[in-house]
């Protein structure tokens, strides 16, 4: 039997796809709501190389359209150990009713879901109370068998707490990956008025990243900006720049671009820089002026002038 998913008309004028989403945005969002492997109740499983398959993108694509919808756009969570998704808002496109057959399928649907939080997420967006309420309980029960016996509440706060403080704490280790760094140049590309970052541009500056650093892209897409160039072929030809003068790191560049800017000493210095010299040199610089002048002299009296030439050549003729 052929299993449909309905999307609003309304999706195309959500304020949210409209004024924040790229095309690309649109395409990934449209298929996770439609895509093969969705369930009734907005959690499921699937593998990010699944996804790079039937969208025809790579991995590292897959990886940045994630990161930026659920840190940026907000509307999905994923866990890695399960291959678990949830879409948070999936009852305002799913559920507009109700009745037995949907509940029975949401609740068999529920007890296969093995992140249970992710339950917790969809529950506010259902629109449906006989639904919505299915959600709740679930994740009541479950969040009741997680407690252990004679834990008190106070306890079990304080050790999700600490938890909470040590995976912050791994978040900001992580915010130098190299996913990170994609995505904070992805970031930066779209905001600062470059464009759409498309699938092309997206895997030329992960490409790079590897060839490069983040600070040689970071810097290029900066100068940029300041250049009026808002344009990726201007970027990539300082990145080329910067990687063959071996300039890798912020520090390195902005050491060349000083002494770069400095004003090079040539000919036309050599009075100011005589100016600045100390007395001493200008002195020495008097005396070998006078000795040139006087070897000038010398050599000019040892030369016969133009009537003992001729005399001279005469007389050689007669003899």
């Amino acid at each position: 039997m052929s299993v449909y998913r309905p999307v609003q008309t309304e999706f195309w004028t959500d304020p949210k796809v409209v004024e924040e989403f790229t095309p690309e945005d649109k395409l990934f969002y449209l298929y996770l709501l439609t895509n093969p492997s969705t369930t009734q109740i907005g959690i499921y499983q699937i593998t990010k190389k699944t996804m790079a398959f039937e969208l025809g993108y790579s991995i590292e694509s897959i990886n940045v359209l994630m990161e930026r919808f659920i840190k940026q756009h907000k509307l999905i969570e994923y866990n890695a150990e399960t291959r678990e998704i949830v879409i948070l808002n999936w009852g305002k496109y799913n559920f507009k009713r109700a009745g037995k057959p949907i509940a029975d399928l949401v609740t068999k649907e529920l007890r296969n879901v093995k992140y249970r939080p992710f339950i917790q997420l969809v529950a506010p967006h259902v629109p449906v109370e006989s639904i919505r309420k299915i959600y709740e309980s679930w994740y009541e029960s479950s969040t009741n068998r997680t407690t252990i016996r004679g834990q008190t509440k106070e306890e079990t706060k304080e050790e999700t707490e600490t938890k909470t403080e040590e995976e912050t704490e791994d978040a900001k280790d992580e915010s130098s990956s190299p996913l990170n760094e994609l995505s904070n140049l992805i970031s930066f590309f779209q905001t600062e008025g470059f464009g759409n970052a498309t699938t092309f541009i997206i895997d030329e500056m992960r490409y790079e990243l590897e060839d490069s650093s983040y600070e040689v892209v970071r810097y290029a897409l900066e100068q940029s900006v300041a250049n009026g160039a808002r344009n990726w072929n201007y970027a990539k030809k300082i990145i080329k720049d910067k990687r063959e003068k071996n300039l890798l790191t912020r520090e390195a560049i902005e050491a060349f671009e000083a002494k770069r800017t400095q004003p090079k000493r040539g000919y036309g210095s050599q009075e100011s820089a005589m100016k600045q010299a100390p007395a001493w040199v200008e002195e020495e610089a008097k005396k070998q002026h006078e000795h040139d002048r006087r070897k000038r002299e010398e050599l000019n009296k040892d030369v016969p002038k133009e009537n003992e030439l001729i005399e001279l050549l005469q007389s050689l003729k007669q003899g």
